[in-house]
């Protein structure tokens, strides 16, 4: 993986906890 695909990654992983901590936006997350 490249430098930007990883750090693409943790920007979308950041992002994913922020959503995963909403009820309403965890089941289309998962």
């Amino acid at each position: 993986m490249t430098k930007r695909s990883v750090d693409q990654a943790l920007v979308l992983g950041k992002k994913g906890e922020k959503k995963i901590h909403h009820p309403l936006h965890s089941p289309s997350f998962l």
